[in-house]
C-alpha cells in the first residue's frame, strides 16, 4: 500500500468518523477493522456502531460479515448482552439509559483484546450523549461505523466528518462515480457568510429540481441547511452552481472516499475520475494489512 493511502487513514486521528456506505454490505466494517488497526498504536481510540455490526452473518441478506477486533485500552458502545458474549476482556465504565432490543448500551474499556458484536443509539438524540461519554473517557478519535447512507446524522454532529464506501461493480460505475463527484462538489461549499440580502434566497428543507425552477428570477445566491438537504444529480448539481452562489449553513468534512472493487479494474474506475478527486480515494482496504 502506498504512503499516500496511509496518510488517508492517520488523518483521521482525533476526529468523529461517521464510516458510511453506498450499499448494504457496501464494505463499512472490513473499513473500521482497517482503521481500527492503523490508529490503535496511537491511543485513545474509541468506536461504536448505528445498528448491529460485528455478527457472523448479516442480519437481513444473511452472508458473512467480518468481526470487529478491539485491542487493550480501547474504547467501545455495544449492549450489555453482546459485550458479556465477546472473546473481550473489559471494564465496565457507563450504562446509558434505555434499552435496545439486544440489552442496554454500556461503554467499556478494553482490557483483553478480542472479537465482539456491536450495536448502538437508534437516532441522533440518543447518539449525541454516547458520543459525549465517549470523548469525556479518553477517546480523541471516534469511529462511527453508520447505517447505509444515514449522511444526516454527520450534519447533525459539529465537527464531524465521514468517510464514504462505494461497492463499485460494472453496473453501477458510472451512478457511483457520479455520487462521488457530488459528494466531492458539496465538500467544498463555502459557509453562508458575507451575502448580500438583495438576491439571495434562505431556504429551509430540500433542494430538488423542482425547487430550483420557480426561485426568482433575480437569485443569484442560495442558502442551504447543510449538504444533507441537496437532492440533485450531479449534472443539476453543477448546472444549478453555475449561475448561483451557493453556501451552507453548516459545514461538514469528507475525509476520504473508500472504494471496494467488484469485477472492475482500478485503471477502469480512475479513468472516469477527476485527479484531485482521486487523490481522496483509497480503494480495497481488504487487501492490504496496516504496517
Amino acid at each position: 500500500m502506498t504512503e499516500p493511502a496511509m496518510d488517508l487513514i492517520d488523518n483521521l486521528a482525533g476526529r468523529t468518523v461517521f464510516i458510511v456506505g453506498s450499499a448494504k454490505n457496501a464494505g463499512k466494517t472490513t473499513l473500521l477493522n482497517f482503521a481500527l488497526r492503523r490508529l490503535h498504536p496511537l491511543g485513545g481510540v474509541g468506536f461504536l456502531s448505528i445498528g448491529v455490526d460485528g455478527e457472523e452473518r448479516d442480519i437481513v441478506f444473511g452472508c458473512p460479515k467480518p468481526h470487529i477486533r478491539a485491542e487493550a485500552g480501547d474504547l467501545l458502545v455495544t449492549s450489555d448482552r453482546m459485550l458479556q458474549a465477546s472473546e473481550l476482556g473489559w471494564e465496565l465504565l457507563e450504562v446509558f439509559p434505555g434499552s435496545t432490543v439486544l440489552g442496554r448500551l454500556v461503554l467499556a474499556r478494553v482490557r483483553r483484546g478480542g472479537t465482539v458484536e456491536l450495536c448502538g443509539p437508534e437516532n441522533n438524540e440518543r447518539l449525541a450523549p454516547v458520543l459525549t461519554a465517549l470523548r469525556n473517557h479518553g477517546a480523541r478519535t471516534v469511529l462511527v461505523d453508520g447505517a447505509v447512507d444515514r449522511l444526516t446524522q454527520v450534519a447533525s454532529l459539529p465537527g464531524a466528518g465521514f468517510v464514504y464506501v462505494v461497492r463499485a461493480d460494472p453496473a453501477r460505475l458510472d451512478s457511483m462515480q457520479e455520487t462521488m463527484r457530488l459528494l466531492h462538489a458539496l465538500a467544498a461549499v463555502p459557509q453562508a457568510e458575507g451575502l448580500p440580502e438583495d438576491g439571495t434566497a434562505v431556504l429551509s428543507g430540500a433542494l430538488t429540481r423542482g425547487r430550483l425552477a420557480v426561485l426568482p428570477a433575480a437569485t443569484h445566491a442560495l442558502v442551504l441547511e447543510d449538504f444533507t438537504k441537496v437532492f440533485l444529480t450531479w449534472r443539476e448539481w453543477k448546472a444549478a452552481a453555475k449561475h448561483l452562489d451557493i453556501r451552507f449553513q453548516r459545514r461538514w468534512e469528507i475525509f476520504f472516499f473508500c472504494v471496494v472493487l467488484w469485477d472492475v479494474s482500478r485503471e477502469r474506475f480512475a479513468s472516469g475520475l477527476e485527479p484531485e478527486l482521486l487523490e481522496q480515494v483509497l480503494f480495497n482496504p481488504h487487501e492490504v494489512a496496516c504496517a
